[in-house]
């Protein structure tokens, strides 16, 4: 625990502990989420992942899940099959959409 030892500052502590965070709601969002909101953010939309804002990421995977818990149970994905997006998972986040 670096943050409550001091051995962090508050800056350091949110950038090292939103990666896991960022990786994980990349995981769960469908690519035509992401494109709707790097539309609305004027961000560009070929962005390589890495390069996507979290004011991007988060509500575009806000968006996926309320569609997800308001769906039929019958039009749901399955939460194991990965990746949603099209682009490469945050494993990837160095590489290009292709």
């Amino acid at each position: 625990m670096p943050y409550s030892h001091g051995k962090l500052n508050q800056a350091q502590m949110i950038s090292n502990g939103v990666v896991p965070l960022r990786e994980f709601m990349l995981r769960q969002t469908h690519r035509k989420d992401l494109e709707l909101f790097e539309h609305i953010a004027h961000e560009p939309i070929n962005a390589p992942v890495a390069a996507i804002p979290l004011s991007v990421v988060m509500p575009a995977f806000v968006v996926g899940e309320l569609r997800n818990a308001f769906a039929p149970s019958a039009g749901r994905s399955s939460r194991t099959s990965g990746c949603r997006t099209a682009r490469p998972c945050a494993a990837d986040s160095s590489k290009a959409r292709t």
